[in-house]
């Protein structure tokens, strides 16, 4: 299987979005080690001008004010439940090391048969938050996050539940 879509001062992070026809049975999973060596390099090596060229996520979700996207797929939420992805401008930068990584990642983790339908680097920016909140659009209960940290403090969270993990 392909993660390649079809379409029908801070902290950063890759997540995408990985649609699955399946639950996992606890809110957080360890995916073990994973070499971001390539990313971390692409991603660290993007100008100011690509961090702020796609503003949808700041704009749609609150939540994300305080954040910089490179986005490089992006499922069209108001085509919701039919699954529409479409590459975004940061896939021409840094598909070549993300892929790799998501392929490796689904590959170990993940049955044969799902959809990335989200693909991005995020960025918090310096002293700001994300306050704790529950994604209201339904695609976000339909699949898995996988977060891979690529700077970090120390002090970042990821909540599932009861659970908290630090970055």
């Amino acid at each position: 299987m392909t993660s390649e879509p079809t379409r029908s001062g801070s902290p950063a992070a890759v997540n995408y979005h990985m649609l699955v026809p399946m639950n996992i049975d606890t809110p957080l999973r360890e995916l073990g080690p994973i070499d971001s060596t390539a990313l971390r390099e692409a991603i660290l090596a993007q100008d100011e001008a690509a961090w702020k060229e796609d503003q949808s996520r700041q704009e749609t979700f609150d939540v994300h004010y305080d954040t910089e996207s490179i986005v490089m797929v992006f499922v069209d939420l108001d085509s919701w439940p039919e699954i529409v992805v479409s590459k975004e401008p940061g896939w021409a930068r840094l598909a070549d090391v993300a892929l790799p990584l998501m392929d490796d990642i689904i590959s170990r983790l993940y049955p044969p048969g799902g959809t990335v339908i989200r693909a991005m680097a995020a960025k918090l920016l310096s002293g700001k938050k994300i306050t704790p909140h529950v994604d209201k659009h339904p695609s976000f209960h339909k699949g898995h996050r996988i977060h891979v940290p690529i700077t970090t403090n120390g002090h970042e969270q990821r909540q599932g539940g009861p659970n908290h993990v630090y970055l």
